[in-house]
């Protein structure tokens, strides 16, 4: 009788921890989608938005690209006044500040600065000391975001098969539609997807933690979706990684930030996973930093996907970039061995990439930016890219980024910035006179070579060289005309390469001799 008892409430005691795990997982995505809603709303220019901006709303550039490629589109920074905090200078500022210390945003050491010794200058904003002084007084006037940074794992297990896997062998990945359909998606196998369908809906076989996690990643699918595919992944952009889940269904393909499939084929939140489950896709000294990205599950239909291309990323080919109709362009980097599968796949799925249409950077979206002659071809013929220039078609500015696409340089990887070349000379006069050859520099030279002084300067480098273990040659020129450092410090006056360039020189202004400054 005793026996009995105990096993009924053992298994009570399972249901109700399982019923709180829904619970809490289901407040957890009400209260995100909820948080989003209120911001749309909230927003410049939205539905209840301020009639009028605050001249204390900080911007920055948005990666969704516009025709031919232009970046021109602004969002509010909702971040700036955390990564540029107000420094009280007085003991009744510093007092003041901590009155609303326990107010929203949580502070943090970089939120309320404690009073230090300086060693150098801290980047600060004019603007800081009357936004906080707003806050003090409980009226502020810039809605504040938070970021959620996804976690960092250590590297302990091999991924089998290359981190491959069809849904018949993943548990708890399809989301049950609103009318149960039978029919199986291409390439897969019905009865296995029905038998996993059934799986789900019993709940057997499946522990608590991947029960909820399984939950969450299914609320972010369309209804009715089957996936297909999977592939562990990491979306770049610039110094920032953020690792997650590629997925093939029947009409949508889905980049879902935070989630990872471990070796016994579970999907498993990063951020619930101990350290020695999980291998990252990148390694950790390939950062700068932990990755202040935000998780997001980002839907693309496959009819609206206008060019998929090989990249490179950390000098290895391990990486596809994605553009789509509606302006965003997604670098996403795999293990080794993957990324040839993946490109395989979208061409598989998406009808666009095989047709011989043009694509939005201006060439045919089967060219192959690793081969000499695809590239070869598209430069050369009757309605190349570089004929089209010389009639005038296009813009120099088009021109230079079909150029810039083909030799795999993206927005997204700051290693591989699109490259302009330095085209005038004159930078003294008020007008320039396009008719005067003096007034554009010398195409057939190099930048150090454009005048005796750089020339003679680059030549007594090359001559003085001398290296002790002999394992370095003599050399003209240090750095590669385009990294990271170097696209921060030209683009150092917009964010968000303003906290690129901090972070790369370790959060401080204190390099003057070091910064661009002229364009001499």
């Amino acid at each position: 009788m005793f026996t009995h008892i105990a096993v009924v409430r053992d298994l009570v005691d399972i249901q109700y921890k399982e019923y709180q795990e829904r619970q809490q997982n289901a407040l957890k995505y009400v209260t995100e989608e909820w948080s989003q809603i209120e911001y749309e709303l909230l927003r410049e220019r939205g539905l209840w938005g301020p009639p009028i901006g605050s001249h204390l709303d900080k911007w920055m550039l948005e990666m969704t690209e516009g025709p031919c490629r232009m970046r021109k589109k602004m969002v509010r920074n909702d971040m700036f006044y955390i990564q540029y905090p107000y420094m009280p200078e007085t003991e009744h500022e510093t007092n003041l500040l901590s009155d609303f210390s326990s107010k929203p945003p949580e502070p943090t050491d970089d939120i309320i600065p404690q009073k230090k010794p300086a060693s150098y200058r801290r980047a600060i904003s004019y603007d800081s000391k009357e936004y906080y002084m707003r806050l003090a007084s409980g009226s502020p006037a810039v809605f504040q975001d938070t970021v959620e940074e996804s976690s960092e794992g250590e590297a302990a297990q091999q991924e089998p098969e290359h981190g491959e896997d069809t849904i018949a062998r993943v548990k708890g990945l399809v989301k049950p539609p609103l009318k149960r359909s039978r029919s199986a998606p291409d390439g897969g196998n019905e009865e296995n997807q029905d038998q996993l369908q059934d799986q789900i809906a019993e709940g057997s076989s499946i522990d608590e933690e991947e029960k909820t996690d399984n939950t969450t990643l299914l609320r972010l699918l369309e209804e009715g979706e089957k996936i297909q595919h999977m592939y562990r992944c990491a979306r770049v952009q610039g110094l920032d990684t953020s690792e997650g889940l590629l997925l093939f269904g029947k009409e949508h393909f889905y980049v879902i930030d935070g989630f990872t499939m471990t070796a016994t084929r579970e999907i498993r939140d990063i951020e619930t996973l101990p350290p020695n489950m999980h291998e990252p896709i990148i390694p950790r000294g390939a950062r700068q930093g932990p990755s202040q990205l935000k998780r997001t599950c980002s839907i693309f239909a496959y009819e609206d996907i206008k060019e998929v291309h090989k990249r490179r990323y950390l000098l290895q080919p391990i990486a596809v970039e994605v553009f789509s109709g509606d302006g965003r362009n997604y670098l996403l980097a795999f293990q080794k061995g993957v990324r040839n599968k993946v490109y395989q796949r979208f061409l598989a799925v998406v009808p666009s990439l095989t047709d011989s249409s043009e694509s939005v950077s201006g060439q045919r979206p089967n060219t192959s930016v690793e081969q000499g002659s695809g590239l070869l071809s598209t430069l050369v013929g009757e309605r190349s890219v570089t004929q089209r220039w010389e009639r005038g078609e296009i813009s120099n500015f088009q021109y230079l980024m079909h150029l810039n696409t083909l030799a795999g340089r993206s927005y997204n990887d700051l290693m591989q910035y699109p490259v302009f070349p330095w085209i005038l000379a004159d930078y003294d006069s008020e007008e320039l006179d396009l008719s005067n050859s003096k007034t554009f520099r010398n195409l057939a030279k190099p930048m150090g070579a454009q005048t005796d002084e750089r020339l003679a300067q680059y030549k007594k480098r090359y001559k003085d060289w001398e290296d002790p273990n002999g394992e370095t040659p003599a050399y003209h020129y240090g750095t590669h005309y385009s990294s990271a450092m170097i696209v921060a410090s030209y683009l150092v006056r917009m964010e968000p390469f303003t906290q690129i360039f901090l972070r790369l020189q370790g959060g401080h202004f204190d390099l003057a001799d070091r910064m661009f400054h002229s364009v001499r």
